[in-house]
């Protein structure tokens, strides 16, 4: 099953986090998070095996920690997806992650697509000139704008005097 996330402006550095979050999970080798993995296991079934002889229940070791774990680990981590990065700034950079779990693909791109959506009904309601639109331009259209080097033009003669003065002393 392939999700398609996109990105302003920033698809290569998405794809390499999600490169490693997939090399980390899914990796042949046992990594450090899958030891981190097996030792909160561990803990909690002994918390529940503890909660289990003092209530003298067995159905509180099937609530509070079969089941739950079992529906974790295999409902998000196990399954695996393909995770297609399209960036709209930079048209050519499309990047294709595959092993990324699926817990994790399905909620970033559900999220990516929302803004996605949001970000251009935005910008068909509320009309811009063309190179302010930030599915052209990015987010970082205000700093370029920031940068550029502009004189500063007093309407009134006052703050020319007041102003003007600070101006030239900073």
């Amino acid at each position: 099953m392939d999700y398609i996330l996109y990105s302003y402006g920033s698809g290569a550095s998405i794809a390499s986090v999600f490169n490693a979050i997939a090399m980390v999970l899914n990796g042949n080798n046992k990594s450090f998070l899958t030891t981190f993995i097996n030792l909160g296991a561990m803990t909690g079934l002994t918390i529940v095996l503890a909660s289990v002889f003092q209530t003298q229940s067995i159905s509180v070791l099937l609530k509070q920690w079969f089941l739950p774990m079992i529906i974790t680990v295999n409902g998000l981590f196990v399954p695996t997806v393909r995770v297609n990065i399209v960036d709209v700034i930079i048209k050519s950079n499309h990047t294709q992650v595959a092993n990324v779990p699926f817990g994790l693909a399905f909620v970033a791109c559900g999220l990516s697509q929302l803004s996605h959506g949001l970000t251009k009904v935005m910008e068909t309601s509320f009309a811009s000139p063309d190179d302010c639109l930030i599915t052209k331009r990015g987010r970082c259209l205000q700093a370029t704008l920031f940068w550029r080097p502009n004189p500063f033009v007093f309407v009134m003669k006052i703050l020319q005097l007041t102003c003007g003065s600070l101006l030239e002393t900073a």
